[in-house]
């Protein structure tokens, strides 16, 4: 997982996990992006080699009017909330 290996080799302090709307790939779209964002930040967060101290914040980037919206519920489910 790029995420832990970060942490331990490069020092990371913080994640930002960013999906955008409007993927290219349509057959492939997410239904629900909220969704998704919880449990991508989920697994980052209760990966063993990723320490409970580091904050990991989720946003949705629309690419149509260029806004980054934090995805609610995601930092209230983290050590760093």
């Amino acid at each position: 997982m790029p995420s832990a290996m970060s942490c331990k080799l490069l020092g990371t302090e913080e994640f930002f996990v960013i999906h955008h709307t409007d993927c290219g790939m349509s057959w492939l779209t997410i239904q629900d992006q909220r969704q998704s964002m919880l449990d991508d930040v989920a697994h980052i967060r209760n990966h063993p080699l990723v320490p409970k101290s580091i904050p990991v914040h989720g946003y949705i980037y629309d690419v149509a009017h260029g806004k980054l919206t934090e995805v609610e519920g995601v930092r209230a489910g983290g050590a760093s909330a």
